[in-house]
């Protein structure tokens, strides 16, 4: 099995995603070395907020228990519900949902000199 495509099969590929035949889908590392990954944000998450268990890597577990303290002493507050917190280099922007007990993780964008 060869390792890449050939233009017929990027022909075909492409038609059925115009077609609505074909979803195309992104993995967790598409955008590696870009932003970060999950497990890089629930890390330290986890460790500035004290996390108690070992998966500390896992993101979706790491902002379940964040569900009960969703706004950390160094988030910022963009609107009502609506948050951006500092994860090394990168802004995570994210909602609250306190009704629901949900965060809905909506952005996550590199710092540069125009986010400061």
């Amino acid at each position: 099995m060869p390792n890449t495509l050939e233009e017929r099969d990027w022909e075909l590929l492409l038609r059925r995603i115009k077609d609505g035949k074909c979803t195309p889908f992104l993995g967790a590392g598409a955008c590696f070395g870009a932003l970060p990954l999950g497990g890089e944000i629930a890390q330290k998450w986890a460790q500035e907020h004290e996390y108690p268990l070992e998966d500390c890597h896992d993101l979706a577990r790491v902002a379940q228990y964040l569900a009960d303290d969703p706004r950390p002493p160094d988030v910022v507050q963009l609107e009502q519900d609506v948050y951006w917190l500092r994860v090394n280099d990168h802004r995570v922007i994210y909602k609250v949902l306190d009704e629901e007990r949900i965060i809905l993780i909506g952005r996550i964008v590199r710092r540069s000199e125009g986010t400061y």
